[in-house]
């Protein structure tokens, strides 16, 4: 009955198609250079840049994998209880729920960790999951050769209980992926395949939908909109610190082989090393909404940075008036900043990007 409902199952092996393919062209293009940034350039889920205008990543995310054992596993999960479902819901039907559900996982994990590079299609087969129990439930009631018998069920079990296994087992973080992915798919089935006993879901149900989850998709991303990545100026100025140590150093070295005077030490730090201090704290003090995982580090790194300058510029001015007090006064200050700078490199070591299965 239901093949001949649906006569060709097209939407699970074009999916398990891209899955694949997509699968040898990031693995290709991560040889020899990060995979991380092969991940992100294929379409991985990133939140500073998802919430920045690249809301398609949500979507596109579904289709990336990180290994060739997730990809084995969810696509044959995926083939197990999509082949099925297709025929039952149809191929807009099912398309959607699975496109709905990756959706949400997807933005489920960017709440969870804002700092973590996401891939993999675990919560949308989660949701053919969901979407098969209600199946199951409504045809329980109603009655229909067209419809998920038990006996399919206990057919898909053993394979789904699998798949589910592996995903709790493998998870470094809350499982908030996969259980935004299967209540997506049970709610759909519970909206969309109450008469799919009798016939496919009608296509202007499917519509409005998946419309209400385009605005609950935007309605959800309000707390990830926006986010910036800091991890690069806060690179700048871990090395700046080393930089402007090593020059300054340097110059205090020609200073004792009497080739440099006291006046040339205090221009290059009013001149050079001042300078770099006060354009790194513009671009922290800049940054817009930060992820919580950063919050910290970025709080420290303002305090170091107002200590240095202030460090710096007494140092400066000892110098140019030869006042062993400000000398004084410059090297407390500097411990001040330096003490600021061991928790500012701590903080920063906390918070690694991590790619997600």
């Amino acid at each position: 009955a239901l093949r001949a409902r649906t006569r060709w199952v097209i939407v699970v092996p074009a999916i398990a198609v891209i899955n694949v393919v997509l699968f040898v062209c990031m693995t290709v293009d991560s040889t020899g250079g990060s995979h991380s940034e092969a991940m992100l350039a294929w379409g991985a889920n990133f939140a500073p840049r998802t919430g920045n205008a690249e809301w398609w990543r949500l979507a596109s995310a579904t289709f990336l994998h990180a290994g060739l054992l997730p990809l084995l596993v969810n696509t044959g999960a995926l083939v197990s209880a999509g082949r099925v479902l297709e025929r039952l819901v149809g191929p807009v039907t099912f398309a959607t729920v699975y496109v709905v559900a990756g959706v949400m996982g997807g933005l489920s994990s960017l709440w969870i960790s804002a700092v973590s590079i996401t891939a993999g299609a675990s919560a949308a087969v989660f949701g053919v999951y969901g979407l098969l129990l209600a199946c199951w439930m409504w045809g329980a009631f109603r009655r229909s050769a067209a419809t998920v018998r038990l006996t399919s069920v206990k057919a898909l079990a053993i394979p789904a209980v699998l798949f589910i296994s592996y995903s709790l087992a493998t998870r470094d973080v809350e499982s908030s992926a996969e259980i935004a992915g299967v209540v997506t798919g049970f709610m759909s089935g519970l909206l969309l395949a109450r008469s799919a006993a009798q016939r496919k879901p009608p296509l202007p149900r499917v519509i409005a939908a998946a419309a209400a989850a385009g605005f609950i998709v935007f309605a959800l991303s309000e707390p990830v909109r926006g986010l910036v990545d800091p991890r690069p100026d806060i690179a700048a100025v871990l090395s700046m610190e080393q930089h402007m140590a090593a020059r300054y150093n340097a110059a205090v070295a020609r200073f004792r082989q009497g080739v440099a005077t006291p006046r040339a030490l205090a221009m290059l730090i009013e001149r050079t090393i001042i300078p770099q201090v006060q354009a790194a704290n513009i671009r922290i003090n800049a940054l817009g909404r930060v992820p919580a995982e950063h919050q910290e580090a970025v709080a420290v790194a303002r305090d170091y940075l107002r200590l240095r300058e202030e460090a710096w510029r007494l140092r400066g001015q000892a110098l140019q008036k030869a006042s062993m007090q400000l000398l004084r006064d410059a090297d407390s200050k500097e411990h001040l900043a330096l003490r600021a700078f061991d928790e500012f490199s701590a903080s920063a070591q906390r918070i690694p990007v991590t790619p997600a299965r």
